[in-house]
C-alpha cells in the first residue's frame, strides 16, 4: 500500500519522527520539517504536536510509537548534547 494512501486512512500515524536538540527546535528542525511536509511527509515534531500541560515523555512515546521511523537531525548542537551527556556519564 503506498505511505500516502497508508498514512490517511489512520490519522495518528505518522511517516517520521523527527528528533532534535532543543536549540535546534527554531531552525534546523523547523526548516527540515517544512520541507519533509511540503513533500507530503507526515512529521512528528515536539513543537508541532505536544500540546500544552501534557506531559512531554508521554507525549513523544506516543510520537515514536505511532511513527513509522525516526529522524535524528544531527548538528553541532545535538553534537554538543550527547558529549555533555557522555561526560556526565562517565563522572
Amino acid at each position: 500500500m503506498p505511505l500516502k494512501k497508508e498514512t490517511a486512512s489512520k490519522p495518528d500515524i505518522r511517516d517520521c519522527f523527527l528528533y532534535h536538540a532543543w536549540d535546534d527546535r527554531r531552525v534546523a528542525a523547523k526548516e527540515l520539517h517544512d520541507l519533509l511536509a511540503a513533500a507530503g511527509v507526515k512529521v512528528w515534531l515536539t513543537e508541532k504536536d505536544l500540546g500544552l500541560g501534557l506531559p512531554m515523555m508521554r507525549a513523544i512515546d506516543k510520537g515514536l510509537a505511532t511513527s513509522k521511523i525516526g529522524l535524528v537531525l544531527v548538528t553541532p548542537a545535538l553534537l554538543a548534547l550527547l558529549r555533555k551527556d557522555r561526560t556526565k556519564i562517565r563522572s
